[in-house]
């Protein structure tokens, strides 16, 4: 679908441009044509110039919408596409609903690697009822968090 968007994006921007350039030289050579039969100024010709590229803004915003809107309803029918997928692990049909009276996660001796990088290597802590943990790397921008919300 991002193939048949792209595309379609693509003919837009032709057909947006083609109109732009074809008007672009039909007012130019119409202005041209009026200075030297004395009707136009050079003036009128740049205000002329000026004006038409005015116009070529709103048309490149549109397409710019049009590629947003197209790239939003095909992430709108991924996500609505994942609700049939049916998932591995399901309750029992009898199971009762998880009763806590601790909140709190352990991690013992846990590693976690991207793309051959450890991020936690054997790493072992406990994150206490209420609490927020975020591990962080070194740009700042990664982040694994957990946020336990059942009171102790």
């Amino acid at each position: 679908m991002g193939i048949k968007t792209q595309t379609s994006l693509s003919a837009l921007n032709f057909g947006q441009n083609l109109i732009f350039s074809t008007g672009l030289c039909a007012i130019m050579l119409l202005a041209a044509r009026g200075i030297i039969q004395g009707h136009m100024s050079v003036g009128d010709l740049v205000m002329v110039n000026g004006l038409l590229f005015q116009l070529s803004v709103p048309l490149n915003f549109v397409g710019s919408v049009y590629r947003e809107i197209r790239q939003a309803l095909i992430d709108m029918e991924t996500m609505m596409s994942l609700q049939t997928v049916k998932t591995s692990i399901a309750d029992a049909p009898d199971a009762k609903p998880l009763k806590l009276d601790r909140g709190e996660i352990e991690f013992d001796n846990v590693s976690f690697a991207f793309k051959e990088r450890f991020i936690l290597n054997n790493a072992t802590f406990r994150i206490p009822a209420g609490q927020t943990v975020a591990v962080v790397g070194a740009s700042g921008s990664g982040c694994v968090w957990a946020r336990i919300s059942t009171q102790p």
